[in-house]
């Protein structure tokens, strides 16, 4: 699979993680992101072990094109480049959007 970063993925990114020190979270990440390049496809990566080991889920309502992965309390969310709705065996490309540890600041 190939995997795009946005620019706002860049910036999150530099701003959530690499500013804050958080190197366990940085590792994960490229462990998640070189994961997520071993497979095929979404169909393959979405029936694996990895989507329940990194609580991969796709978004509901008006968020329902993009996915989330929870990395320790990091999410991680990238959507499929092909229009919606997705048939998960052709899609082949994925762009990270963002880095986001908004979601766990009361816990």
């Amino acid at each position: 699979m190939i995997i795009r970063e946005s620019s706002n993925y860049k910036k999150s990114y530099k701003k959530n993680l690499v500013s804050k020190h958080k190197d366990k979270e940085i590792e994960k990440i490229k462990i998640f992101i070189g994961r997520l390049e071993s497979y095929n496809n979404l169909q393959d990566f979405m029936n694996s072990s990895d989507k329940a080991r990194y609580y991969v889920e796709q978004k509901k309502q008006n968020l329902k094109e993009i996915f989330a992965a929870r990395i320790y309390k990091i999410r991680l969310i990238f959507k499929p480049i092909s229009e919606y709705p997705y048939n998960y065996i052709e899609i082949d490309e994925i762009e990270l959007l963002e880095v986001n540890d908004d979601h766990y600041k009361n816990l």
